[in-house]
């Protein structure tokens, strides 16, 4: 009698790497076991080769019918479940572990009213070590305000190949605004354009005298 076993990969919609894993095959009577068998799938594997056939299983022993269970070990930053039966075949799913990180673009005018704000892109970066897993982009119209101002995205991975994802925001260069970035995937992210001023020795801001040209009277 032979056990099949299928590995299934849910990434969320991303694409990640995946490591070779080790299915355990495990026979049970009363508590006891009677028959342990392995198997490896390659990394990156695909197709066919998501399957094994576990061969040559017992159906009893000792007289005694044999529960069988399909195991794997943690894969880090997957969350695994076992379904099926000893009959059906088992399927062992890895999720991705994943979180919804929030962009926000905030404008900085200084008090000057009516600024006119051009369309813009929020680009947000997610990279294990020098590797780019992941980018998202968010494109935010002309003079837009509200909640057009923001997005989330979704099912955004936290680990690749077992490395932590660090995320980063950045955005296209906008003329007359110096722009900064503050938060974390946990908080959201916010860019924030603060509009470029001109500056005096003075003070900020452009000074004004007032001359009166009297023509040689005195002149209140």
């Amino acid at each position: 009698t032979g056990v099949k076993a299928t590995k299934v990969w849910d990434d969320k919609g991303n694409t990640l790497a995946h490591p070779a894993v080790t299915l355990t095959l495990t026979g049970t009577v009363d508590g006891t076991t009677v028959v342990t068998k392995t198997a490896t799938i390659a990394a990156e594997a695909t197709g066919d080769a998501l399957s094994v056939l576990f061969e040559n299983v017992p159906e009893k022993y000792n007289g005694t019918e044999i529960s069988y269970a399909v195991s794997e070990a943690e894969v880090a930053g997957y969350t695994g479940d076992v379904t099926g039966d000893a009959t059906s075949g088992f399927t062992v799913t890895n999720t991705a572990s994943t979180s919804s990180i929030r962009v926000t673009k905030a404008w900085e005018d200084k008090g000057n009213a009516n600024m006119a704000h051009p369309a813009v892109t929020l680009t947000l970066t997610g990279t294990a070590g020098t590797e780019t897993v992941v980018t998202k982009t968010f494109d935010i119209a002309a003079d837009a305000t509200g909640d057009a101002l923001s997005t989330t995205f979704e099912n955004m991975p936290e680990k690749y190949n077992g490395t932590d994802v660090s995320y980063a925001l950045t955005e296209s260069s906008v003329e007359g605004y110096t722009v900064s970035y503050s938060g974390n995937k946990t908080s959201g992210f916010t860019a924030t354009n603060t509009i470029d001023t001109i500056t005096t020795t003075d003070e900020t801001g452009v000074k004004a005298t007032k001359v009166w040209d009297d023509k040689g009277n005195t002149l209140a």
